[in-house]
C-alpha cells in the first residue's frame, strides 16, 4: 500500500500512515486491503484531496493561516486566531 499511494509532491505516506489507513478500510479484518476495500480508500482518499484544494485558495500546494482558519470555521468550528496559531505551532513541520 505504502508503494501504491504517494503525496502530492510524490514521497511516501508514513507507515503509521499506511497502517491507519489499512485499520480504516478493512473490513474484513484479514490484515490486508482487497481490491474492494482499496477502492473504498482510495475515494476517501479523493474525497480529502478535494477537500484540500477548496480550501487552498491561493492554490500553493499548501493551507496557510488564513486558509486554515477558514477550512475550521466551514466545518463549524468557532476557534480563536490563537488556538489555529497553536495548530500550526504544533503540527506544521515547515
Amino acid at each position: 500500500l505504502q508503494q501504491a499511494l504517494v503525496n502530492g509532491d510524490w514521497s511516501r505516506f508514513s507507515m503509521d500512515t499506511v497502517r491507519l489507513m489499512v485499520n480504516m478500510f478493512d473490513r474484513d479484518r484479514s490484515g490486508t486491503i482487497g481490491f474492494d476495500e482499496f477502492v473504498g480508500l482510495w475515494r476517501y482518499i479523493e474525497d480529502w484531496k478535494q477537500c484540500f484544494r477548496r480550501f487552498d485558495a491561493d492554490n500553493s500546494g499548501t493551507i496557510d493561516r488564513n486558509e486554515l482558519f477558514q477550512a475550521l470555521s466551514a466545518f463549524g468550528f468557532r476557534v480563536s486566531q490563537r488556538v489555529v496559531d497553536s495548530l500550526l505551532h504544533k503540527y506544521d513541520q515547515q
